[in-house]
């Protein structure tokens, strides 16, 4: 299980909620691997739901770092771009993989790499720059 601490908080109540929307989705994430069987429409659901919070988050997140003209944004760009890639390609290869629960472990395990790498790293950055009065 993964725990909302001080150090994932980046300075904007907006954003830090939305962040915790990903760890929601994680936990969410565990439960559909932890469960007897793999329910796919869960799955599917999921996916979608990841999806959906990874473009309206990054779009909003991304307004953020250009408003206060964070060093970290174009950076924080590509992250996205590439994190935007690999849902895609997840849930394109989601129907064709024999081991749902292995594979979703993969996912899980991107997801909680994505905190700390990209969260931690990136997004906090956020807390540097002075905020627009």
């Amino acid at each position: 299980m993964i725990h909302w601490t001080p150090d994932l908080e980046t300075g904007f109540p907006e954003l830090d909620a939305q962040h915790r929307k990903l760890l929601e989705l994680i936990e969410q994430l565990t439960g559909l691997i932890e469960s007897p069987t793999v329910d796919e429409d869960a799955v599917r659901s999921l996916i979608t739901s990841l999806e959906n919070y990874a473009r309206e988050h990054f779009e909003c997140e991304e307004r953020c770092m250009a408003e206060v003209l964070c060093p970290a944004r174009d950076i924080n760009v590509e992250a996205h771009q590439t994190f935007l890639t690999g849902v895609m390609q997840f849930k394109k290869d989601f129907a064709d993989k024999g081991e749902k629960r292995e594979f979703l472990a993969i996912l899980q395990a991107s997801l909680r790499a994505w905190l700390r790498n990209h969260i931690l790293r990136i997004d906090t950055s956020l807390r540097n720059v002075p905020k627009k009065e």
